[in-house]
């Protein structure tokens, strides 16, 4: 063999392990780069998914904005009448039925004397509080 051939084998042998140090570099640079580009995605998939969540909860509540209200009317039954003698203090329970007999319908209710069974002093029912 010849020097020229001794010379080429080195420099293709040269080259050779040159190409292999490049190969194995370029295979470690693909491999962040696709680490890379998984966690981008996965961020970026995160990040949507939080951003879908925020728009729904949104929407949501433009539905409930723009919905119609009633208001409630809540029937109830009375059952009996409670009361203070506003001078001594006794305080007084009828059933409503009898409290009714005895004082008239709620409407005649204001202004209607009433005895205390107690002290014997007469008083004017006043104001209505109903529970």
């Amino acid at each position: 063999m010849t020097k020229q051939e001794y010379i080429q084998i080195g420099r293709d042998s040269m080259k050779h392990n040159h190409n292999m140090q490049l190969y194995a570099r370029q295979k470690r640079m693909q491999k962040r780069l696709t680490k890379m580009l998984e966690q981008a995605a996965n961020d970026l998939v995160a990040a949507l998914t939080e951003l879908a969540e925020a728009f729904r909860k949104a929407a949501e509540k433009m539905r409930v904005v723009k919905m119609k209200y009633s208001d409630l009317y809540v029937s109830q039954m009375p059952t009996s009448v409670t009361w203070e003698c506003p001078h001594c203090g006794m305080e007084n329970e009828l059933s409503y039925t009898e409290f009714c007999a005895e004082y008239g319908e709620p409407y005649d209710w204001e202004y209607t004397k009433a005895t205390c069974p107690r002290c014997g002093e007469t008083y004017c029912l006043g104001n209505q509080e109903w529970e």
